[in-house]
Formats: C-alpha cells, sequence, structure tokens
C-alpha cells in the first residue's frame, strides 16, 4: 500500500482485495453476527482498511452480494460476500470476503491499478509452489505471528514509542462501511456510506 500511495503506480484508480480464512468458521462466536458481525464482520473489516488505505479516499457509496454456501446452519448470515465500493476520489474498490473455502488456500490478496501501473501483492503463506506437468503443487501452510505483531505494535503504541496505525477514525469508518454492506445485501441495492 505504501508504494501506491507513494505515487509509484500513478494516481490509484481501482482497488480490489480477496481475504479467505478458516479461522472466521472456528469458534462459535465468530460465526454469530450478534457477536462478531459474522464473516463479514470478523475479517471484512482488514479488506475495507486495505481498500481504503490503498485508494487513498473514503467510501461513498457499495453495493454487495452475499451467499451463503458452505455453512448454512452453522452462520447465521452470509458466508461469502462481495462488495462494490465508490469512492469520494473516484475511485473504485471490491472486497471478497471468503470461508467457504476448506482446504490450503491464500489467506489474502490486493491488487491496486494505478493511472501508471499496478500493484500486487499477496499473504499466501506458502513458501513454494511446484509447477509439474500435470500440477502444481502448493507447499505446506505456514502461519505468521500476525496477532502477535498487531500485539507488539499497540502495546508500542501504548507506551509513546510508535504511532498508532489505526485510527478511530479508521475504525468508524470501516464500521459505517460494513453497516452499509449489510444494507445492501438485504435490501439487494446501492447504499451510501454515511461517514
Amino acid at each position: 500500500v505504501r508504494l501506491g500511495r507513494a505515487g509509484d503506480i500513478g494516481r490509484p484508480l481501482t482497488a480490489r482485495v480477496f481475504v479467505n480464512h478458516v479461522a472466521m468458521t472456528s469458534p462459535a462466536w465468530q460465526r454469530d453476527p450478534a457477536k462478531s458481525g459474522g464473516p463479514l464482520g470478523e475479517f471484512g473489516t482488514y479488506g475495507f482498511d486495505v481498500v481504503r488505505w490503498a485508494l487513498g479516499g473514503e467510501p461513498v457509496e457499495v453495493f454487495a452480494y452475499g451467499e451463503n454456501f458452505m455453512h448454512q446452519g452453522q452462520i447465521e448470515s452470509w458466508d461469502n460476500v462481495k462488495a462494490l465500493l465508490q469512492f469520494d476520489n473516484g475511485s473504485l474498490g471490491s472486497v471478497h470476503v471468503c470461508t467457504s473455502i476448506s482446504w490450503e488456500y491464500p489467506f489474502f490478496d490486493l491488487e491496486v491499478v494505478g493511472e501508471k501501473g499496478c500493484l500486487r501483492t499477496d499473504y499466501h503463506n506458502y513458501p513454494v509452489v511446484t509447477h509439474g506437468t500435470s500440477s502444481a503443487q502448493l507447499a505446506p501452510i505456514r502461519y505468521a505471528p500476525m496477532n502477535q505483531r498487531e500485539i507488539d505494535h499497540f502495546v508500542k503504541a501504548m507506551r509513546g514509542e510508535e504511532d498508532l496505525r489505526v485510527t478511530l477514525d479508521d475504525a468508524y469508518a470501516v464500521a459505517r462501511t460494513i453497516e452499509a454492506v449489510q444494507e445492501s445485501l438485504t435490501a439487494h441495492r446501492p447504499v451510501e456510506v454515511e461517514l
């Protein structure tokens, strides 16, 4: 995101985020929309934060589709959500939250298209992909201490050693965006994001 914001790709025009995580359905409280927001609230927050940061704007309108493909009776909401966002600076974004993949598969993808180039990054957790004549083989998944780094950063910020990377304004903007996405999902229409 820093490369895109630094101007390496010119003005960002569009951004696409894909978030897939089996943990979104593991403990019962994460499956309960009343307690966690369900998969959309639990991991959609990351996707909406990243799209906002990558595009350097605030969402003004969303349109979303969602389905519960794999977790009927376990999740009383959507296990897959695709949201399209229009931003105040004219850019477009999309976030796909996916919990229907039960095999090892990439956790996170980000693609930003700018006026002068593209930025693509991922967090696949795979050290090696082996390609053969009839298949591709992924090495075993490796897990990174993401939460530990978040905790370490928070402690340093509370000690005054670092500035907070995520602010209350960020949290508010994402919460309002998720509310608009949920309204769009149930109303089946575009919804303005009220910030």
